[in-house]
């Protein structure tokens, strides 16, 4: 009898500290969606669009962020390195980072924007013991749409992204350099695409491809996310 009394004392603990561990991933998670920009920026700019954000964690290393200047809107998609608790607070301080950077960069030449975050991420490391073997970083891509002229420029590093004309799919790459891992001759440039009416691109981290599900528990893959695309692209951005 007082065996069993101790198990389900045990549970209770158990249940009360998990409880306390959920409720705080939720208030992290209020704070950490405080950062990430109004969708309503977007409307300025796309009749149609679209994200989706949904953390496997409750928290995640994945965050978006975006600034509007004039009629050119800066978006940036970041894939910091782990996940739940330690990406959430590697999100923070990349947040904190493109805000400071915005400051003094011009937005003419978004190249400037990955090479001053690629020295912030690059000082951040050495301000860290020696001994610590991690390196905290970011996956990015980077856009300025400029709707005036009807153009994107993009930069960014170990990122990919789609655009989708006329039921025809196209990879873009951005850099294979990796954020902050050295500092010496790193400097990003940016390339330019012309938009069309009609163009959709999709801008992604690899949270979708790299999901497990099916019936023999398999990734789901980038072959089967570009075919999903190409299969809702005609969607409304709500639908799909």
């Amino acid at each position: 009898l007082n065996e069993i009394t101790e198990n389900i004392n045990m549970q209770h603990k158990l249940k009360e500290q998990r409880d306390s561990i959920i409720d705080s991933l939720n208030y992290a998670l209020r704070i950490q969606q405080s950062i990430l920009p109004n969708l309503s920026i977007f409307d300025e700019f796309f009749s149609d669009n679209f994200i989706y954000y949904k953390p496997k964690d409750i928290v995640s290393g994945d965050f978006y962020w975006s600034k509007k200047i004039g009629n050119k809107l800066l978006f940036c998609l970041c894939d910091c390195t782990g996940h739940g608790v330690p990406g959430a607070l590697m999100s923070i301080i990349g947040h904190n980072a493109l805000n400071n950077i915005m400051k003094y960069i011009k937005v003419e030449n978004i190249g400037d924007i990955l090479t001053s975050l690629n020295k912030y991420f690059y000082e951040f490391h050495q301000n860290k013991d020696n001994s610590e073997k991690i390196v905290d970083t970011m996956d990015v891509t980077l856009i300025c749409y400029d709707k005036s002229l009807q153009t994107i420029k993009y930069t960014g590093c170990k990122h990919k992204f789609y655009q989708i004309r006329n039921n025809n799919i196209q990879q873009y790459k951005t850099d294979s350099h990796i954020l902050g891992s050295e500092i010496e001759n790193v400097s990003f440039s940016f390339k330019e695409i012309k938009v069309q009416k009609g163009d959709i691109f999709y801008l992604y981290s690899d949270g979708f491809p790299d999901q497990f599900g099916g019936e023999k528990g398999k990734k789901f893959k980038y072959n089967r996310f570009k075919d999903l695309l190409l299969s809702i692209n005609h969607m409304t951005m709500e639908e799909q």
